[in-house]
């Protein structure tokens, strides 16, 4: 199947055509070689993470000698951030193996080992997973080699700290939806430590998700942040590579049957497919036929670029559009706000779910907390009009994905 990329604007349109080159070998267009705003390209490039796979040819690229060695300057840069990376995922694997403690990690380098091109893959922290009987052993580990625990709360992680080196130590893989889908996904990653595998190029080694496990820990993450302040195509590359890597019947015989009971399979049909339209991932039939759905997909992955940075009220939107991570959109927007607060209260001041006469005074305090944040200008302006008007229509895009199901 051939897609012309109509719903993208130019810039976006040079992107990702080079990115399924990068990514699927697909030929570039002849007229490639007359772009004029090499600029914007490489700019929206950095907004949705993909400099290194969007420019990784960059010296077969025609554009002015400056630009050229602007850009290769910034490929630069990032394969060496990645390389670093590389090596705190190493020295992580170490001291978990040296300590007898089990673990994988999640994302980072298990998604760039799919990567045609393992640099390829702009990488963040470092986010590693333990059993909840190891916390305690890995944080006085930690501690004992020179980190220090970040004072912020959240819902499966803990953030320490050891001068330019962050670990994300997670209590859980990512937030459990409610009901039965959770039940059933809880019960797929009971075994995920034990059932992980190793990875070894000519210098690191790693401790990664098995397929099944690491293709989930990507949906439930996708899906999280895209219902939230969004995701970018970095996501999207994560997932396709990933994809790439089965025939037909394996991705199938692989996913179809549990993602249906846990109801995730329409979600992951339509990433594919989004994959598809937009940056060349190689069409396979169980992707289905809804491109209308997948190319509005691909658009509003487009316009929040990485975790959001292109729109700063798609965060603000987020808390009028479901539980983030878990799926539900049926509320309407005014309780969903409501269900929002609450739930982010609970996180930030636990003794208010096990008090509930404390609730209400968690939730102002929260709610005065980031409007002084807003003021002093650690946090973003809100415009109260744009987030409940982009709202609806996201919420009414994710509604179609049929996120947890069952």
């Amino acid at each position: 199947m051939v897609f012309r990329r109509l719903f993208m604007n130019d810039t976006q349109k040079i992107l990702c055509q080079l990115l399924a080159n990068t990514l699927f070998q697909e030929e570039l267009p002849a007229d490639i070689g007359n772009v004029s705003n090499w600029e914007e390209v490489y700019q929206e490039s950095k907004r949705q993470a993909v400099v290194i796979p969007a420019f990784l040819k960059y010296d077969k690229l025609l554009m002015d000698k400056e630009m050229k060695k602007e850009i290769g300057n910034s490929v630069k840069m990032h394969i060496f951030q990645c390389v670093q990376n590389y090596s705190y995922h190493s020295y992580l694997h170490e001291l978990m193996t040296e300590n007898g403690i089990s673990y994988c990690i999640l994302k980072g380098v298990a998604s760039s080992s799919y990567y045609p091109e393992e640099m390829s893959r702009q990488m963040g922290d470092v986010d590693f997973l333990v059993a909840e009987k190891d916390l305690e052993s890995v944080r006085l580990i930690l501690e004992k080699n020179g980190f220090t625990l970040l004072n912020e709360n959240h819902a499966f992680h803990k953030v320490y700290i050891n001068k330019g080196m962050q670990l994300e130590m997670h209590f859980m893989p990512c937030t459990i939806p409610n009901g039965k889908a959770g039940e059933i996904i809880r019960n797929y990653f009971k075994d995920i430590e034990k059932s992980s595998v190793k990875f070894q190029d000519k210098t690191f080694e790693f401790q990664i998700p098995n397929s099944f496990h690491h293709g989930l820990i990507m949906l439930m993450h996708v899906q999280r942040h895209l219902v939230g302040e969004g995701i970018g195509l970095r996501h999207l590359c994560d997932w396709a590579v990933f994809v790439n890597t089965f025939s037909e019947e394996e991705f199938e015989n692989l996913f179809q049957a549990r993602l249906e009971k846990a109801g995730l399979w329409t979600f992951a049909k339509i990433l594919s497919l989004s994959a598809t339209v937009s940056i060349g991932l190689p069409y396979q039939k169980w992707m289905g036929n809804d491109v209308a759905l997948a190319e509005a997909l691909a658009k509003d992955i487009l316009s929040g670029g990485n975790f959001g940075v292109k729109n700063s009220q798609r965060v603000y939107e987020g808390m009028l559009i479901s539980d983030r991570g878990k799926g539900d959109f049926g509320h309407n927007r005014a309780i969903q706000f409501i269900r929002t607060l609450t739930q982010r209260t609970c996180i930030n001041y636990p003794i208010t779910e096990k008090v509930k006469i404390f609730m209400p005074f968690g939730c102002i305090i929260l709610c005065i907390k980031n409007v002084v944040k807003i003021i002093k200008g650690t946090r973003n302006k809100v415009n109260l009009q744009t987030m409940y008007k982009n709202s609806l229509s996201r919420k009414e895009l994710y509604k179609n994905l049929r996120l947890f199901e069952v």
